[in-house]
């Protein structure tokens, strides 16, 4: 559907994702889905639905690839 979800290595805080759709993109709290940054709040539901299911992936992902020295480390519950 033209919707990329991505996740960097080495990042800031705190952990988060971003989605991509239609030229714009959006920051999001991995823990809760709080918008970090502006960009697709007309499809934020839709995005807070998706992360609702698929939240134990986005952890497991993001503390799967976390370089040793990374600032911001593991995500913790």
């Amino acid at each position: 559907l033209g919707v990329v979800i991505q996740m960097y290595r080495d990042e800031h805080p705190p952990p988060h994702f971003r989605v991509s759709f239609q030229g714009s993109s959006a920051n999001y709290s991995i823990d809760d889905c709080t918008p970090i940054t502006r960009g697709l709040e007309r499809f934020y539901r839709k995005i807070r639905d998706w992360h609702a299911e698929h939240r134990a992936l986005l952890i497991a992902f993001w503390n799967r690839t976390r370089p040793t020295d990374c600032p911001v480390g593991e995500f913790k519950e």
